[in-house]
């Protein structure tokens, strides 16, 4: 018989418990309540309306099709009363795996609300608030719950999670592509508004309000090569024109393009083009 080896997949974005889940709705005669903090993670779900909550001191709007996941042990409530409609749970999980999403505002889309809203309509059929007096607070299971509908609620909510973070961190790095791409673009037009200069690293980058260290690596991940060797592209393509143009030989296009003399101009020339500036010149 052959053998097979499983590859093992991390618990990291598992829940393990839920504390509360509920749905409430708010009209604007209900006062705000008082500050809360708890030591897990908890997810407030605007369903129609919206609410000005505050949390670890900072005010922050949360509108239908929101939601905000507060962090443990970030005091949280409500600014203002408003006519709003709400849903909750709170649940038990690794917190760092949640950290990139901690106290802000999320806007879900079509699939992360359905997620939520199928947690929430078989959530609230299986969990029921402690009748008992007592100190424990949390949810107790409802008499008709059953083990198949409860890890739904798991699985679904675990989903959920992962989508979130997946899709925010795709949102942040598109982000940082398009604002790597305009600083890459950026640093080209500087590029091309100087090519008859000679520049260094040093000067392209204090040019360009930037550290070399991104400079090279704007390069790196956007042209595959140096920063210096795309100005030296350049200004061989401003060579290719000016070859074309007949008006300078190639002693004076090369002293216009701050090559350091002729015989370095016609080598570099050659090694980018594969012909020296005589033959260039030929067939064109």
């Amino acid at each position: 018989m052959t053998e097979y080896v499983s590859v093992k997949i991390s618990d990291t974005f598992a829940v393990n418990g839920i504390y509360t889940l509920f749905k409430r709705d708010f009209d604007v005669t209900d006062a705000s309540g008082g500050i809360d903090v708890h030591n897990f993670p908890e997810i407030i779900y605007m369903t129609s309306g919206s609410r000005r909550l505050v949390i670890d001191g900072l005010e922050k709007e949360l509108c239908a099709g929101q939601i905000i996941i507060y962090a443990p042990g970030s005091p949280h409530g409500c600014v203002t009363p408003g006519s709003c409609s709400i849903a909750i749970v709170s649940f038990d999980c690794d917190l760092n795996a949640l950290s990139p999403l901690y106290n802000r505002p999320i806007t879900l889309n079509g699939k992360q609300r359905n997620l939520l809203d199928e947690i929430f309509d078989d959530g609230c059929k299986c969990f029921k608030s402690r009748i008992e007096k007592s100190e424990l607070h949390g949810m107790v299971l409802t008499d008709d719950a059953d083990e198949r509908t409860l890890y739904g609620i798991k699985k679904r909510l675990e989903l959920f999670l992962v989508d979130i973070l997946k899709s925010e961190g795709e949102k942040n790095a598109s982000k940082k592509s398009t604002a790597a791409s305009r600083d890459f673009d950026e640093v080209l037009r500087f590029l091309r508004a100087r090519v008859e200069e000679t520049l260094t690293v040093n000067e392209i980058a204090d040019g360009c309000g930037m550290s070399v260290s991104k400079l090279k690596y704007l390069f790196r991940d956007n042209y595959g090569g140096g920063v210096i060797d795309c100005f030296n592209t350049m200004k061989i393509e401003r060579a290719k024109e000016l070859i074309r143009k007949r008006e300078l030989n190639f002693s004076e296009i090369a002293e216009s393009l701050s090559f350091k003399s002729l015989h370095y101009f016609s080598r570099y020339f050659k090694k980018s083009t594969g012909m020296t500036p005589s033959e260039y010149l030929k067939r064109n």
